[in-house]
């Protein structure tokens, strides 16, 4: 082979790569968008595994002109630009199907109704879902991006103010911080005084209460009992009562007075 044929035939392999690559490109960038077109695929593909749906696939004499493999492979190449074009070439199919056997009661025409109707009610719930994210898109507020806005340039000035004052608003806190401090400790000091001068006020009670003697005196009528009480026994009972004796005492826990 000649040097200028092997070019001339590079030439023409990398021009037809280009073009190509720009076709696939153009046709990815008119088609419907991606989620879009993966909705319509998985309904095509619900058609295809049905049982009726062997009547409508390639080669079947049912559809000459269109059938759902067709579908799928002009689907699969992105040249459906909307999805209402997707959906045309889907009653095409079965038009032509029940158009080909307008008998009602022959299993193609039967088929062909049956495949519509399931096909009508997906479709009719896809378009709703739709529509209803369009509208959610519609009521969102766009966002504004400041990238392009130009930044103003800080000053020598400027940037002195702003240290300045976060140096204030730094001392500010500190002292603050300290008073807040202060106060704490206070307060916790308060605390310990009251506690210790309480703790020392009961110890004081405490002593007194040690050292107080417990004393009791007996009345007219209360003297009178305690006589009946000697005459009961048959013994007087006076030196029991004293501080020399005392029994009383160790009994009650109580000593009489003697009389002064």
């Amino acid at each position: 082979m000649k040097k200028g044929t092997t070019d001339a035939a590079k030439i023409t392999y990398f021009d037809a790569v280009k073009e190509h690559d720009e076709e696939k490109k153009k046709r990815s960038s008119s088609g419907m968008d991606r989620c879009k077109k993966m909705q319509c695929s998985v309904t095509l593909r619900r058609l295809l595994v049905h049982p009726d749906g062997v009547h409508f696939k390639k080669g079947n004499y049912s559809n000459p002109l269109m059938d759902l493999e067709r579908i799928q492979l002009k689907l699969g190449k992105d040249l459906y630009k909307k999805t209402d074009q997707f959906a045309a070439d889907i009653r095409l199919v079965f038009r032509n199907a029940m158009f080909r056997y307008p008998s009602r009661h022959n299993e193609t025409h039967q088929a062909a109704a049956m495949l519509s109707e399931l096909f009508e009610t997906k479709w009719k719930d896809l378009e709703g879902k739709w529509e209803a994210e369009k509208a959610k898109r519609a009521k969102a507020k766009p966002f504004k991006s400041n990238e392009g806005e130009k930044r103003k340039p800080i000053s020598d000035s400027d940037l002195s103010i702003a240290i300045a004052n976060a140096k204030l608003q730094w001392e500010k806190n500190q002292k603050k911080k300290k008073s807040n401090e202060a106060v704490a400790a206070a307060q916790q000091n308060n605390v310990f005084v009251s506690c210790n001068s309480l703790w020392l006020q009961r110890e004081k009670q405490r002593e007194i209460l040690q050292k107080m003697e417990r004393t009791i005196f007996f009345g007219d009528d209360n003297f009178k009992y305690f006589h009946d009480l000697e005459n009961l026994c048959g013994r007087s009972l006076t030196h029991y009562c004293t501080k020399e004796n005392p029994l009383l005492k160790d009994l009650t826990g109580l000593v009489l007075r003697e009389a002064e």
